[in-house]
């Protein structure tokens, strides 16, 4: 049976030099396909099975920079319903290592 979302490790890395920032769903390297899946948000998933390995969103300071401002302040939201979220297990310290193929 595949786990779900909520069974899988969640790792974050930010690149600062290439202002990268990842969601990585294993630890271990993994082939995988990139597709952009949106404005400078890339996908990585397994050929296949389309098991997402990565979630890679380019230009991320910018994009905190568009929501929060420069000082980085959270100035309400319309919606609070989503800033829910189920309680997702996280490994700390660990590197995204996965390669692209293709």
């Amino acid at each position: 049976m595949d786990a779900s979302i909520n069974e899988k490790p969640i790792i974050t890395e930010y690149d600062n030099d290439e202002d990268i920032f990842y969601l990585c769903f294993t630890d271990k390297p993994r082939e995988a396909i990139a597709e952009e899946a949106g404005n400078d948000v890339f996908v990585r998933f397994v050929p296949g099975t389309n098991e997402i390995v990565t979630i890679e969103f380019l230009n991320f300071r910018s994009r905190l920079e568009n929501t929060f401002g420069k000082n980085f302040i959270f100035k309400g939201s319309e919606l609070p319903e989503l800033l829910l979220s189920p309680q997702l297990p996280t490994i700390r310290g660990k590197k995204c290592s996965n390669k692209t193929i293709a």
